[in-house]
């Protein structure tokens, strides 16, 4: 849904129609992961670090297991994803890191929506409040829900942060050493 929003913030400009039509049909792509990682995984794309964000009913590492998964079967890099961590039926951080085994996987930085730090122990009401099977959602309960994906960004600035600059830290020494060579 978050996504479903930037991109409609990101389009407004671009495409007036998808703004002023009174009804509009949109599609999940999700279908097979329930994410894109798949396609940001190809090797000539070299990606360094993945922001996850979950919103999903269910197991909130249900995309990154079913990746790892996906990625094992494939030879795709990918770092593990730990099971202990992600046993938890209630996240209790808004977010968990995955390291990159520097063979090449990502760092992924996963961020369950509905977890115990940013929720203040509301996160089975706050699940039950925003199903996959309700179709329409007030004003409100769009704001709540988007503050709550703030609020989870917000606490982990400092991690993203970090990670982003150990990245472009990387790929400076990197581009150092092949200029070099």
């Amino acid at each position: 849904m978050l996504m479903m929003i930037l991109v409609y913030i990101l389009l407004e400009d671009l495409c007036p129609k998808l703004i002023n039509e009174q009804k509009m049909c949109l599609v999940d792509a999700g279908l097979f992961i329930n994410t894109p990682y798949p396609l940001m995984l190809h090797p000539h794309r070299k990606v360094d670090v993945i922001l996850s964000f979950d919103s999903s009913a269910g197991d909130p590492f249900l995309t990154v297991k079913q990746t790892a998964e996906y990625c094992k079967e494939h030879q795709i890099p990918f770092p593990n994803v730990d099971t202990k961590e992600t046993s938890e039926d209630i996240p209790s951080q808004c977010c968990y890191i995955f390291e990159s085994d520097g063979k090449g996987a990502p760092t992924v930085m996963h961020f369950p929506l509905f977890n115990k730090q940013t929720c203040e122990g509301k996160v089975k009401e706050l699940r039950d409040g925003y199903s996959t099977f309700k179709l329409h959602y007030s004003e409100s309960e769009v704001t709540q829900l988007l503050e709550l994906a703030k609020k989870n960004v917000e606490e982990s600035y400092e991690k993203i942060k970090e990670y982003c600059n150990r990245s472009v830290a990387w790929c400076n020494k990197m581009e150092a050493e092949e200029a070099a060579a």
